[in-house]
């Protein structure tokens, strides 16, 4: 049962926006979850999707694989969280979007800052993909696309893009060692460590 659980391990990684430094950043993450695995696992949950993948010894497998993100969510495993709180999400965008000046005097003094934001897919959805941003100007955000889209076309891992404050849905970044912002990611981990609770 899902609610016997009690472990979650939440990775945030950074560095150079590039396919095979990300490639080679999965792998180190994925191994250190496989060692730290045991009974009280909840599950698994990649910054570059919204689910979290639930316990299995096939789970545990894929994590030791060339390429651990997709054979970890290609393998059918059930996600716990489908149904997520929507409003409790619709509240964290905007409080990221209030705070956005902290995270703006961030990188302006020089700190790295990470950005999310909607982009349209191919089946008329919507991704939200982070941002490594570059700069900010006129409320306009550019920098590289940090993560590696599932269905946007014409778009990978690096694609430069601009993007407008006003469609901003998170922004973070990291001091010492620990995460200022990361507003929609705090949900997902409450609602992962809820997990069957109700």
């Amino acid at each position: 049962m899902v609610r016997d659980h009690q472990a979650l391990l939440h990775v945030m990684t950074s560095g150079p926006v590039r396919a095979d430094a990300e490639a080679e950043r999965r792998r180190l993450v994925a191994r250190i979850v496989a060692a730290l695995w045991d009974d009280d696992v909840l599950g698994v949950n990649w910054h570059c999707d919204q689910r979290m993948i639930v316990r299995s010894d096939e789970l545990r497998d894929a994590l030791r694989a060339a390429d651990p993100v997709a054979a970890t969510l290609g393998g059918g495993a059930p996600p716990v969280l489908r149904d997520f709180d929507e409003q409790a999400m619709q509240r964290a965008i905007a409080e990221a979007r209030e705070t956005w000046p902290k995270a703006v005097a961030h990188l302006q003094a020089g700190g790295e800052l990470a950005a999310k934001f909607p982009f349209a897919t191919r089946t008329s959805g919507t991704e939200h993909i982070w941002v490594s941003v570059d700069e900010v100007v006129d409320g306009v955000v550019r920098g590289r696309l940090a993560n590696a889209p599932v269905d946007v076309e014409g778009k990978q891992l690096g694609s430069a893009v601009s993007c407008e404050v006003a469609e901003l849905s998170d922004w973070y970044y990291l001091q010492d060692g620990e995460m200022v912002g990361g507003f929609t990611v705090k949900v997902l981990r409450k609602r992962a460590e809820a997990g069957e609770k109700k």
